[in-house]
């Protein structure tokens, strides 16, 4: 391998492009809407960087990790046979996780730069933070909501057009209760993308008037968007930073006294009745008493509830990814909802079954267990995104996986900031 300029030029490149997709990750193709116009980068991208064959090496991918994604292919592509009309959806959920998969292993963790992939994450959730404000703000002094997408452009969120989910936040907002989604697709999938952003913030060496700023500001947005999962993320990230920075506690409790503070002075300001609409979704989430026709709930409970109702040999062994559809036709599962709404963690029980899941599980305590300080923390923020959203084979799921991926990559190169160390290829 040959070091030179380029070789920086293109990880810089490379890095840059990864954190920017995620914005265009909103829009599918009119042409093909089964994929996005983010998807159709990398793909393009991975096909250019094979052509050039450089930097193209798996690198140190878990054997629990190698036999899970085998025994995936295998139980989906068994159940492709098993489970009538379910042959093309399994075929193309395949074909799409594996195009994910490859990108993370074969080309983010050989040309992501950390640094600079942190440094850009937190412009990108700057900036969203400041336009989920500026929604919020220009909204109700004005009445007007500032459309955060294209509104004749196709949605990644059901294949809806921008105007039909304008409209549907709009009749949300004239019950005034404003639901803003920055320039991403849905509130939910800010929350997810802010919630990176902060933990990135809380736990890497940045100057720490500037972590206390971005911190309340990405919290601030984060709550704005009213969504249930964003307020567990912000508690979460708050409560993990304490835990992992302990030897600085007073420190730190002065900083979240502070930020506290700024939301007490700024919550008169903002919507109470949403917040504490939100504080009883959360209640009657946990205590199972929620609305069933609500995505959250149907995201938490209804994986579990389709899995409880396969045949022995599918609960067993899993239905394979991609056969949910069928697999309701054929079984007709309790919940009527239409649309596949599981978590992350439920469609894994439900594609791949116990040996599936426990693969799974094992990886994630592998990676935990060899990871760096931000790899353990990004290990941990992936479950909490996982248990209530379907990030599998998506942007975020992307984002989460290169931190915890790279941060097993321990050298004696260290990261600036401190935070771990990565490798760095090594000229001939």
């Amino acid at each position: 391998m040959v070091c030179s300029n380029k070789l920086s030029e293109k990880s810089k490149f490379f890095t840059i492009l990864l954190v920017l997709a995620m914005a265009v990750d909103v829009y599918l193709l009119p042409f093909f809407p089964q994929v996005s116009f983010a998807e159709l980068i990398i793909i393009l991208v991975g096909l250019f960087l094979l052509v050039k064959k450089r930097l193209l090496y798996f690198s140190a991918i878990p054997n629990v990790l190698i036999l899970f994604l085998l025994y995936s292919v295998i139980i989906s592509l068994i159940n492709a046979f098993l489970i009538n009309g379910s042959e093309i959806d399994i075929f193309v959920r395949l074909l799409r996780d594996g195009v994910y998969w490859c990108f993370i292993l074969l080309f983010c963790i050989n040309l992501v730069d950390i640094k600079l992939f942190f440094k850009w994450v937190l412009i990108f959730c700057f900036i969203l933070s400041l336009f989920i404000i500026l929604q919020t703000v220009v909204f109700y002094s004005s009445g007007y909501f500032i459309p955060g997408f294209f509104l004749n452009a196709l949605i990644n969120d059901n294949q809806y057009y921008g105007y039909a989910l304008y409209n549907h936040s709009l009749s949300i907002a004239s019950y005034n209760y404003l639901r803003p989604n920055g320039f991403l697709c849905e509130p939910a999938s800010c929350a997810q993308v802010l919630f990176i952003g902060l933990s990135i913030a809380l736990n890497i060496k940045i100057k720490w008037g500037f972590k206390i700023f971005l911190g309340f500001l990405f919290s601030f947005a984060m709550v704005l968007t009213l969504s249930a999962s964003a307020f567990v993320y912000v508690a979460f990230a708050w409560i993990i930073y304490l835990v992992a920075n302990r030897k600085n506690l007073a420190k730190n409790l002065k900083m979240i006294f502070a930020v506290t503070l700024a939301f007490f002075l700024i919550v008169p300001f903002i919507n109470n009745s949403g917040i504490l609409f939100v504080f009883s979704r959360l209640k009657n989430l946990l205590s199972g008493a929620g609305d069933s026709e609500t995505s959250t709930f149907l995201r938490i409970y209804r994986g579990f509830q389709d899995w409880s109702e396969l045949p022995l040999f599918n609960k067993v062994f899993g239905a394979g990814f991609g056969s949910w559809d069928s697999a309701n036709n054929l079984y007709h599962f309790s919940y009527k909802e239409s649309h596949e709404y599981m978590s992350t963690i439920s469609y894994i029980l439900f594609s791949t079954g116990l040996p599936g899941f426990l693969m799974f599980l094992c990886l994630f305590v592998r990676l935990f267990r060899l990871g760096g300080k931000i790899g353990k923390i990004m290990v941990l923020s992936f479950f909490i995104v996982a248990i209530g959203s379907s990030i599998y084979s998506s942007f975020v799921f992307v984002w989460l996986m290169s931190i915890i991926m790279l941060s097993q990559r321990k050298t004696n190169v260290p990261i600036r900031n401190g935070v771990f160390a990565y490798a760095i290829p090594q000229c001939d």
